[in-house]
């Protein structure tokens, strides 16, 4: 896995432009997922007020809730067990049931949550800006 260059979510204003995943195909992705489920979303933050680099949507079901988050840049979305609060708490990644083929469906990738959860190997920064290395290091 080589991660892409945006993907931590820091860049400076002079670099190249970065791509965006279109927070309404995030929001689009996330009504496939939850109606999949059998559950509703109580909560958006589409704008990512909670943080920068991703888009999150609460989710959840008669036994539980989730948080589905959708990177802002790159077409990315990954699942964490519970409400996230990134100020507080750093939950580890869940797979969804159908969540790796709902989110290809819609030209999307989602990593399983063994990979998510493992530490970055210094092989997979080879691709990312100076200053994102820099803040990772720091």
């Amino acid at each position: 896995m080589h991660l892409p260059r945006g993907s931590t979510g820091f860049w400076m204003a002079h670099d190249d432009p970065l791509p965006a995943f279109d927070p309404k195909d995030f929001t689009r992705l996330g009504y496939a997922i939850v109606q999949a489920l059998g559950a509703r979303i109580v909560k958006q933050d589409i704008h990512s007020q909670l943080a920068r680099s991703y888009h999150v949507l609460i989710v959840q079901t008669e036994q539980t809730s989730w948080s589905l988050l959708g990177h802002t840049v790159h077409p990315i979305i990954a699942s964490v067990t519970g409400i996230v609060d990134p100020y507080v708490d750093q939950r580890p990644f869940c797979d969804l049931p159908n969540l790796t083929a709902i989110a290809a469906s819609f030209g999307v990738t989602s990593y399983p949550a063994a990979m998510l959860n493992h530490c970055v190997e210094e092989t997979w920064l080879s691709n990312l800006a100076p200053v994102e290395l820099r803040e990772i290091r720091a």
